[in-house]
């Protein structure tokens, strides 16, 4: 059964599960923008194909007609055919002609698009002299009768004959009858960028064969078989547009998403608390946040990570052998090991291991207890200024920052970034109230607002309102910023401890 679109026109939030705020959807962890992505990637490779295919075989047909006609072939250069063919495909792509197929169909880009190919063609053959204008043209002509013909023949055989489709995303729909209805109506509204496919809907009930027929949308099982429904039917992403159904079973339905490495999606919710696109849903043991759609391309996120493998690889070669002289001297002046793995909290609420040199007692954990009367610090934050358990040499790491190198090693593994809120042991994080877990939808990072303003002379309510400010702001400047001011606070040992 053919399926049916959503536009922009249904409005839904994604519930960031395992994804960076900033980070393009179809790059997260998620199996189904993975499966999106390549899916995607597999259509515009076999349009560009087309596209250049088309224009192959009209500059091999036109020259053997004129030759036909007029008993004088001309010669074919093939370093004009690759020019022409890299220009083709630039100002398709420039026209969108790429795009989903509802976005690709717009007559008047592609009509502006082959004008542009057309006068490319013409002054690469003036400038090279190869064949006459009309020649050209002709060829022209041809290319864009095969390559129209083509890209229907390609429609038409993924969606008509093998029921495929590269270019959305598989949508499992979750609600109500009357939710269902809502749904519906809304589906019915003309879009001309559908983004999802809906394969079926699930629910505690079912609406009737008739409705399912007027809409044909196919009730695939109620809500207790979603898991076998979702191995079975293997979508994308799954899409809940009722109320009461999110209140009752989110927890489990996001336990399921994050199991099966899927999208999760919440429609019209009520949120407690939103700011900056960000919400926080209540009621649920675990805090969950989700995240207005973000009109944002990725660019900058793509300029972060890019700068994060690059930056993270050459300081790590490059100070490898100081690294080297500060692990022996770890080693030679307290028993333990060199390198200690601190739980904590990243993104997406996922534990991993934090790297240092250790800068402490081999007992310090277990020490942690009988120290906490001694807190001086505020909110959810463990601090001592003069912590008895930090050794020597581990209190001049701590004032120049020297004991954070390792995580460089998390940078590359992609747990942490250069910049970003510092991730908390397990023990601050217990004491966190819930809104503030919203410090947990971006990579956490090496240096942050924070570290540049304070560091461990800042209060807690600094921390979470710098660490808010950084997410709501957040931009490429930002990060060279806090990356730059941080070279001089480390320099000046101020706020270490």
């Amino acid at each position: 059964m053919e399926g049916k679109a959503i536009g922009p026109g249904f409005a839904v939030r994604e519930v960031l599960l395992d994804r960076d705020l900033r980070c393009p959807e179809v790059l997260s962890r998620s199996l189904g923008s993975r499966a999106f992505l390549l899916r995607r990637s597999a259509s515009v490779v076999g349009l560009a194909l087309i596209d250049v295919g088309s224009l192959w075989a009209a500059v091999m047909l036109v020259p053997r007609i004129v030759a036909a006609l007029r008993g004088a072939p001309r010669v074919f250069q093939p370093l004009h055919l690759v020019l022409v063919a890299a220009a083709m495909v630039a100002v398709f792509a420039l026209h969108r002609l790429y795009g989903v197929r509802a976005s690709r169909h717009n007559r008047r880009r592609e009509l502006q698009a082959a004008c542009w190919v057309l006068a490319i063609a013409l002054l690469l053959n003036g400038l090279a002299s190869v064949w006459v204008p009309l020649d050209v043209v002709a060829s022209w002509l041809v290319a864009i009768g095969l390559l129209a013909s083509g890209r229907e023949l390609y429609d038409f055989c993924l969606k008509v004959m093998f029921d495929l489709d590269f270019e959305t995303r598989r949508t499992l729909v979750l609600g109500s009858p009357a939710t269902f209805a809502d749904f519906a109506d809304h589906r019915r509204r003309p879009s001309l960028r559908p983004q999802s496919t809906i394969i079926g809907i699930v629910g505690d009930e079912l609406p009737s064969a008739a409705w399912q027929q007027q809409t044909g949308i196919p009730a695939l099982g109620v809500l207790t078989d979603v898991e076998r429904i979702v191995k079975r039917t293997r979508p994308d992403e799954l899409v809940i547009v009722d109320r009461e159904l999110e209140a009752r079973h989110m927890a489990e339905l996001a336990g399921l998403c994050r199991k099966h490495k899927l999208t999760l999606k919440l429609a019209d919710l009520e949120m407690r608390y939103s700011h900056a696109g960000l919400s926080l849903v209540p009621g649920l043991d675990e805090p969950l946040f989700v995240a207005a759609a973000s009109s944002r391309s990725g660019v900058g996120w793509l300029l972060k990570r890019g700068a994060d493998l690059l930056v993270g690889s050459v300081v790590l070669a490059c100070l490898a052998p100081f690294m080297a002289v500060v692990a022996i001297a770890v080693k030679l002046t307290s028993p333990g090991p060199v390198f200690y793995a601190s739980e904590r909290v990243g993104l997406g609420q996922r534990r991993f291991a934090c790297y240092k040199f250790r800068t402490m007692q081999a007992d310090a954990a277990a020490q942690q207890a009988g120290l906490e009367a001694r807190n001086e610090a505020d909110g959810a934050i463990f601090k001592i200024k003069d912590d008895p358990r930090v050794t020597p040499l581990g209190r001049w790491l701590r004032a120049f920052s020297i004991d954070e190198l390792p995580q460089l090693f998390n940078v590359l593994r992609g747990d942490m970034s250069l910049v970003g809120p510092r991730p908390l042991p397990l023990r601050d994080t217990d004491r966190l109230a819930a809104w503030h877990e919203q410090r947990h939808v971006v990579l956490p990072g090496i240096t942050g607002l924070w570290q540049v303003r304070g560091r461990s002379d800042a209060s807690f309510a600094d921390m979470i309102r710098l660490d808010m400010t950084y997410i709501e702001s957040w931009s490429v400047w930002l990060d060279l910023a806090i990356i730059l001011r941080t070279v001089k606070t480390v320099l000046s040992s101020r706020g270490a401890y």
